[in-house]
């Protein structure tokens, strides 16, 4: 039973019919050029699908070292939290745990990596079940992802050739609701960073037994498209909506276990990828790659992949008893996917998204846990594998927290500018030795932690230096102009009181200032002060009010005449501070 078994309680067959496709779903010449979001070649993303309930892509990150390039989401049509008549989700969709509401986790990364968003139509492809309104709410929600800079890969339908999925095995609603989307989704504007991806199940056990949830009743149109008469018919054919309308090409491929009813773990043959997309093993022989990816010109990725380990529900999860250790099962499941040669052996393998989680089993393996993770107790052998084989993957790249999802984006046409180009790829730290750039964040955050507080400081010093020279400079000036100014009239002070001036000489502290006062006394015609000098500044003490300075004095070397009141004030001083040298 594949995991998608898991997604949707089984309820029946959808009703046939919803009229013809907008656009012919007949094959026609692929389109030349790369497609959306296509890597170079020999150059592969690599991701995850993951129990968003319990997990998180950046925890994923945080694990294996690396900067995942694309992660999983889903979007349920209608959504899980409608409760009108809403049938309870089986015990394995706690295990799948995304909703659309778990969008927002892509932007906690901080790195570039697109969103690989699978779109499950829970109550089937009819028009009633699928409408006109559902599909603008997936191209819009495609659209504000594009017009905020991050690419989305969409995967409508996936396994829609199986029986377990209520869109399952109904080829003539599926071509048209995919046409559909198509054309809604090329007719956006803003919906250029999208992707549509077709991807079956591996047809390994196609057309699988009858009796699961969307299970044709025999006579039926669907019926007969599925069940051939000749059964090397090419079972997916019936499903292809026509080559200009995919983008990409996938296969969900799975290990699990050794033989059906998979009650028991085994190691997987060493071509077991391999075998599964070229169609070794199933009644066809259908070899996918080569006809849809090769002769098309499609890029192909693995859209889920994982090999399973079980573990009983009881005790404390013993294996099965003579079981092999779980790292040499998943190991030779990974080293597949990994080694060069199979690179080589697909030169359009252009993504690899695991199914990383952990599922209860049902029916047969309802006493058993079906561990699908690389990143539990294998994740260190994992991790170092993965690192020696990273030379052909792609890593996200760093770019800071922003948002790129909205919910309110998914029932409004955006009318936001195009974003700036953006997706993982190389760039200077996407090197193979660094997982990508996202590992550069912390460091940045821990030297701005430094660099800010010393610039700040820096940056006062430099001020307060620059107000200190500039206040020099200012008195430097001052004085300079007061030493060229001429000298003033002798007409006592510019009030006119002179006893304001006798107060401010009195109250010169003598005991914190030296006053020298050098006087040369003409009794007979005029007293001249030549000098007051006060302290160690150099102030010049004016008894007018005004500054005066030995240098200020006119050509014939005379200073300005005071009144005999002042001249009298200034001998007391005179002998007050020098009594043994002052003569009267």
């Amino acid at each position: 039973m594949s995991c998608l078994a898991l997604l949707v309680e089984a309820q029946g067959p959808g009703t046939v019919g919803g009229g013809s496709p907008d656009v012919p779903s007949s094959p026609s010449t692929s389109v030349s050029g790369p497609a959306p979001l296509e890597p170079p070649t020999g150059k592969r993303l690599f991701g995850a699908a993951l129990n968003l309930k319990s997990d998180s892509p950046t925890e994923f990150n945080t694990r294996i070292g690396q900067s995942a390039s694309v992660f999983m989401f889903s979007m349920h049509i209608p959504p899980l939290n409608v409760s009108n008549n809403t049938p309870s989700p089986a015990p394995g969709a706690v295990g799948f745990g995304a909703g659309t509401d778990n969008l927002e986790l892509i932007d906690e990364t901080a790195t570039d990596a697109y969103v690989h968003l699978s779109v499950f139509p829970r109550r089937g492809l009819d028009s009633q079940n699928f409408t006109q309104a559902d599909i603008q709410r997936i191209v819009n929600t495609c659209a504000g992802f594009n017009a905020r800079g991050r690419g989305v890969f969409l995967r409508f339908a996936p396994s829609m050739n199986t029986p377990w999925v209520r869109w399952g095995q109904q080829p003539s609603l599926f071509t048209v609701a995919w046409n559909n989307l198509h054309k809604a989704l090329r007719e956006h504007p803003e919906a250029n960073q999208t992707a549509l991806v077709w991807a079956p199940q591996e047809a390994t056990g196609s057309p699988w037994p009858k009796g699961g949830s969307s299970s044709p009743a025999p006579g039926t149109a669907n019926y007969d498209a599925i069940n051939p008469k000749d059964p090397f018919q090419d079972p997916y054919a019936v499903y292809w909506p026509g080559d200009i309308y995919v983008d990409w090409v996938g296969l969900s491929v799975y290990y699990r276990g050794k033989q059906y009813p998979w009650t028991a773990n085994g190691l997987p043959t060493v071509d077991a990828i391999a075998d599964a997309i070229r169609g070794v093993n199933s009644v066809s022989k259908t070899d996918f790659y080569d006809r849809y990816a090769a002769q098309k010109g499609k890029p192909f990725m693995l859209a889920e992949t994982a090999a399973v380990y079980l573990r009983n529900k009881t005790g404390s999860q013993a294996i099965p008893a003579g079981d092999p250790a779980e790292v040499a099962t998943k190991r030779a499941w990974w080293s597949q996917y990994m080694a060069p040669t199979f690179t080589n052996s697909f030169p359009l393998l252009k993504m690899i998204c695991l199914w990383d989680m952990q599922e209860e089993g049902e029916q047969a393996q309802s006493n058993l846990y079906l561990d699908y993770r690389v990143t539990n107790r294998t994740v260190n052998e994992f991790a170092a594998d993965l690192k020696a084989s990273q030379g052909s993957f792609i890593w996200g790249n760093a770019t800071g927290f922003r948002t790129t999802y909205v919910p309110a984006d998914a029932f409004k046409n955006p009318t936001l500018p195009p974003g700036p180009p953006s997706g993982p790829g190389p760039d200077d730290g996407n090197g193979s030795d660094n997982g990508g750039a996202a590992s550069r964040l912390p460091q940045a955050a821990i030297l701005a932690m430094f660099i800010v507080p010393f610039t700040s400081v820096g940056c006062w010093f430099a001020f307060a230096i620059f107000r200190f020279r500039r206040a020099r400079r200012a008195a430097a000036a001052a004085a300079l102009e007061a030493e060229n100014a001429p000298p003033s009239p002798d007409n006592g002070s510019e009030k006119g009181d002179e006893g304001e001036d006798a107060a401010e000489v009195e109250s010169v502290d003598d005991s914190a200032t030296i006053v020298n006062v050098n006087a040369t006394l003409d009794r007979s015609k005029h007293r001249s002060l030549d000098e007051v000098s006060l302290g160690q500044q150099s102030s010049h003490l004016s008894v007018d009010g005004h500054s005066s300075n030995s240098s200020n004095s006119s050509a014939t070397g005379s200073l300005p005449r005071r009144s005999s009141s002042q001249i009298d004030r200034l001998d007391q001083i005179d002998i007050a501070i020098h009594p043994s040298t002052t003569s009267i």
